[in-house]
């Protein structure tokens, strides 16, 4: 399979889909269809209108002992969903997991302090901050009023997450939302949480890229990175270009150890 860059060329190498498909002057359908590749094993099900064009396909898979530079050796595990999405664009989301087999970053290392398992909600998208736009019922819920700590949850070391706290206190956070963003925050008395007074969800995410690509931000996306070294990292986006920078910040996934 060719077209879809370099790793995921190689996941796909040999890729073969067997099973049986019904196919009507309307509909192609298929449940449980075998996947497999030189690295990739799994399930397909699929169902294609063809008076509309409309689709949705699911693809249950797993890989093992595969090695992500930078990071390690992986066992990997995903649940993906193909859907329409806007502009007639495929939509692509789901779940995966990856079991950490050989560690080899050192930050990762000390961080967790054993071999993690990382989780993430997967969705490939044009631009960023989907999450923060369904927060709160899509009028996202930026801040509790009152620091509780104990009501914090963390599967990384507890010290972590303290000092977390301590290094930007929430009188701090307010005030960044308020002045920086420029954003009125407005206090639910049933919920004791902090909602944007506009009570849109958008308004906080299109604050915080706005003020990033003011300081200097530049958001790639549709991009994989494809390798991160010392004092230099390159991504990878479409184009095929190499992307050096003093700092990034990926996407990262949830750690557990």
């Amino acid at each position: 399979m060719t077209g879809v860059g370099d790793v995921a060329g190689a996941i796909l190498a040999n890729v073969r889909l067997e099973g049986m498909l019904s196919v009507t002057p309307q509909l192609v359908r298929g449940d449980n269809l075998a996947l497999q590749s030189d690295r990739l094993r799994g399930k397909v099900s699929l169902m294609i209108d063809l008076r509309t064009g409309r689709f949705d396909i699911v693809i249950s898979g797993g890989m093992t002992r595969y090695l992500i530079p930078g990071l390690g050796i992986v066992d990997i595990k995903s649940d993906l969903r193909v859907v329409p999405g806007p502009g007639g664009k495929a939509r692509v989301l789901g779940k995966a997991e990856a079991w950490v087999r050989r560690l080899d970053n050192s930050f990762f290392r000390e961080l967790t302090g054993s071999l993690p398992r990382l989780t993430t909600e997967l969705e490939r998208t044009t631009d960023g901050g989907r999450k923060i736009l369904i927060s709160g019922g899509g009028r996202c819920n930026v801040l509790p009023s009152v620091l509780q700590p104990e009501r914090f949850v963390t599967d990384s070391p507890p010290h972590l997450l303290r000092g977390m706290l301590r290094s930007w206190p929430l009188r701090a956070q307010r005030a960044f939302f308020e002045e920086d963003l420029g954003i009125p925050l407005a206090l639910e008395e049933e919920t004791g949480k902090l909602f944007p007074a506009s009570n849109r969800a958008r308004d906080v995410r299109d604050g915080l890229i706005s003020l990033a690509r003011a300081r200097g931000v530049e958001v790639q996306s549709q991009t994989t990175v494809t390798s991160i070294e010392i004092r230099s990292i390159d991504t990878r986006p479409t184009t095929g270009t190499r992307l050096p920078c003093t700092a990034a910040v990926p996407a990262l996934p949830r750690l557990r150890g």
